[in-house]
């Protein structure tokens, strides 16, 4: 799959875009909480972009006021995805994905992205995608080696009923971040 996915902060994802040293970002997922604003940077970014604004919670709401993301930010993922898949340039530029931490939200969307690409029963392999993100982060300097990913549980979910996957990206993420959820099992998150 040729799509290069990094995954970083967004304090880190701002900084990039406003450094002219940064060059061969070519697209933009961008991943905030519901009452964020985007950052400068990120909204000059004059290639592809997508915006999404869900708090990181793993339900559909918290009765403080935050929301979980939902089945259209699913939606949006996968259209974008399949526009940058469509589009031969954009296809082979080097993508930047970012949330708060670069974490979960956006391990989450890097899956879902790989998944909606690499299509039925490689959902290991979008596992894998979202490993090779991490590494590739790490290599360029955008992220601290002692973060690691914890994909949050309801957009992979979501992209797993929305893709048609019948639990196999669920449990394909359980198996690739046991690490990150304990003993608890992925699947019952939702």
């Amino acid at each position: 799959m040729p799509l290069s996915f990094h995954i970083t902060g967004r304090d880190v994802a701002a900084d990039l875009l406003a450094s002219p040293r940064v060059t061969g970002i070519g697209w933009v997922v961008s991943i905030g909480g519901t009452t964020d604003d985007m950052p400068a940077s990120l909204a000059a970014f004059e290639g592809p972009s997508l915006r999404l604004n869900f708090d990181d919670i793993e339900r559909e709401r918290h009765q403080l006021g935050y929301f979980g993301p939902s089945a259209d930010d699913v939606e949006a993922l996968v259209a974008f995805s399949r526009n940058l898949a469509s589009d031969r340039q954009l296809w082979r530029a080097k993508g930047l994905v970012h949330c708060g931490a670069g974490i979960s939200r956006s391990a989450a969307a890097v899956l879902t992205m790989a998944a909606t690409l690499l299509g039925p029963g490689a959902e290991s392999n979008a596992v894998s995608t979202l490993h090779a993100a991490r590494f590739r982060s790490l290599a360029e300097g955008w992220r601290d080696p002692g973060v690691g990913f914890r994909p949050n549980r309801r957009l992979v979910w979501l992209a797993d009923e929305a893709l048609g996957r019948s639990g196999r990206l669920l449990r394909a993420v359980e198996d690739g971040f046991a690490y990150a959820y304990g003993t608890e099992a992925y699947v019952r998150g939702r």
